[in-house]
C-alpha cells in the first residue's frame, strides 16, 4: 500500500511539473501577442504569477536609438541616437516608474524587436547620476537565454566576467552622467518592487478602488492575477 501511495504521489508531482512548464510556455506565447498593442506599457502586468517580471524591449541588442515611453498613453517611440550601440537589449517594466520616469532595464540575453515582451528577473542594479539627479538602472536576465542560469551579481561576475562593468561603462558614456556602485540582487528586488508601487500609487484614483463589502470592510485583491483594482483578468 505504501509503495502504491508513493507511486501515486510521484505521478502527481510529474503532472504538476509538466503542467507548470506548459503554462509557462503558454503564458510566454500569450504575452508576445501583447507586443502588437499600442498601449503595451499600460496594458501589461508588471509581474507574472510565478514571480518573474515582464519587460518590454525599447532598444534591441546592439541598437543605436534610445527607445522612449509615453507613460500617459502607454505607447512606445524612438528617441535620440545613443552614444554607442547598446551593450544589451534595453527595456522597461510595464506599469513601473522611478521618480516619474520609466525604469531603465539592461536585459541580458533579451532578443526581439521594440515592443516585444520578455520574462526576466533582476540580478543587480547600477547607480548613476545624470544632470545632477541620482538614478538607478536594473540589470535583469531574460528567461531561456544563456544568462538565465545567473542568480545574482556574484554569478554574473563568475560566469560572464566584465559584463556588469561594461554596462556601467556604457552608461557612463552619456553626457553629464557619472556612474556609482553596482548593487546586489537584493537591491534589484527592492528597485523593481519600489518602481511598481510608485507607478501604482501615482495612477490609482478613487474610481479604481473596490467598494467595501457588506460589513463596510475593504475587500482583498488576488494579486498578481489581477490586472488592476477592478480585478480584470490578465
Amino acid at each position: 500500500m505504501k509503495r502504491y501511495l508513493n507511486l501515486v504521489i510521484g505521478l502527481v508531482a510529474v503532472c504538476l511539473c509538466l503542467g507548470a512548464a506548459t503554462a509557462q510556455a503558454r503564458m510566454a506565447v500569450d504575452l508576445s501577442k501583447l507586443a502588437k498593442a499600442e498601449t503595451v506599457f499600460t496594458t501589461t502586468a508588471p509581474m507574472n504569477v510565478d514571480g518573474w517580471l515582464n519587460t518590454i524591449i525599447v532598444t534591441p541588442d546592439a541598437g543605436d536609438l534610445m527607445g522612449t515611453v509615453n507613460m500617459a498613453q502607454g505607447t512606445l517611440g524612438t528617441g535620440a541616437k545613443l552614444p554607442s550601440k547598446a551593450p544589451s537589449a534595453l527595456a522597461v517594466i510595464p506599469k513601473a516608474s522611478k521618480d516619474a520616469e520609466p525604469l531603465l532595464v539592461f536585459l541580458l540575453g533579451g532578443e526581439g524587436k521594440v515592443g516585444d515582451i520578455t520574462k526576466a528577473y533582476g540580478v543587480a542594479t547600477i547607480s548613476y547620476t545624470q544632470d545632477g539627479i541620482e538614478k538607478k538602472a536594473l540589470v535583469a536576465v531574460a528567461a531561456g537565454s544563456k544568462f538565465a542560469k545567473v542568480n545574482n551579481l556574484e554569478d554574473l561576475n563568475a560566469n560572464f566576467a566584465g559584463t556588469a562593468d561594461s554596462l556601467a561603462k556604457w552608461l557612463g558614456s552619456f553626457p553629464s552622467t557619472t556612474v556609482g556602485a553596482i548593487g546586489s540582487r537584493l537591491d534589484a528586488l527592492k528597485l523593481a518592487g519600489d518602481s511598481i508601487l510608485e507607478y501604482g500609487f501615482a495612477t490609482i484614483t478613487e474610481a479604481d478602488r473596490r467598494p467595501l463589502d457588506k460589513d463596510g470592510n475593504p475587500q482583498l485583491l488576488s494579486w498578481p492575477t489581477s490586472k488592476n483594482l477592478r480585478e480584470e483578468k490578465i
